[in-house]
Parts: structure tokens; C-alpha cells; sequence
């Protein structure tokens, strides 16, 4: 069963675009990881908002992404433009026809 997260982050005013350029970067970075299915970023209605989609093989697989130094270099880069989360939401995709 893959393990999804879809949520918003509230960037800091004027950052939007920036944030989602951070966020767009760890996507490029993902596409080497086998276990992570999606990445998506995308601009919200609200001029702040910035809404992630990630599929992953697990959990535990999303986890370990987040320990990789180049993750933890654009969450660091990241992390002064976040004035706060929005909704999130864990995910446990059931298998489809396909699988």
C-alpha cells in the first residue's frame, strides 16, 4: 500500500513563488528516488499558499527522503519563507485495477 501527503504550506508574504521554487527543486532531486511515485507543487488561490501532493512506496520511505543532505539543504533554504502550515492530510492508497 503506497503511502500519499497532500497539504498546504503558508509561505511568508511576497514568497510564494520562491517557496514553490524550493519545493520544485526537492521534486527534480526526487525523481532519482525510486521509492517516491509523485511530487507535485502547485500555487494556491491565496496569494501565500503553496499545496504539495507526494506518493511514496512507504512511510518509512517518505521519511528517509527527508534525511537526504540535499533535502535538508533546501528545507533549511526553505524553512525562512514558511510563515506556517496549512491542512494536512496521511494517505494510504489502496491498490487499483493496475496493480
Amino acid at each position: 500500500m503506497n503511502y500519499a501527503r497532500f497539504g498546504s504550506i503558508m509561505a511568508v508574504d511576497g514568497k510564494q513563488k520562491e517557496l514553490a521554487a524550493i519545493l520544485l527543486q526537492a521534486s527534480q532531486l526526487l525523481v532519482q528516488n525510486s521509492e517516491c511515485i509523485k511530487y507535485s507543487v502547485g500555487l494556491g488561490e491565496d496569494p501565500n499558499s503553496v499545496w504539495v501532493y507526494e506518493e511514496w512506496a512507504s512511510k518509512a520511505a517518505h521519511k528517509a527522503s527527508l534525511q537526504m543532505a540535499e533535502i535538508q539543504a533546501l528545507i533549511t533554504e526553505g524553512m525562512p519563507m514558511i510563515a506556517g502550515m496549512g491542512s494536512q492530510t496521511e494517505i494510504n492508497i489502496l491498490p487499483d485495477k493496475a496493480e
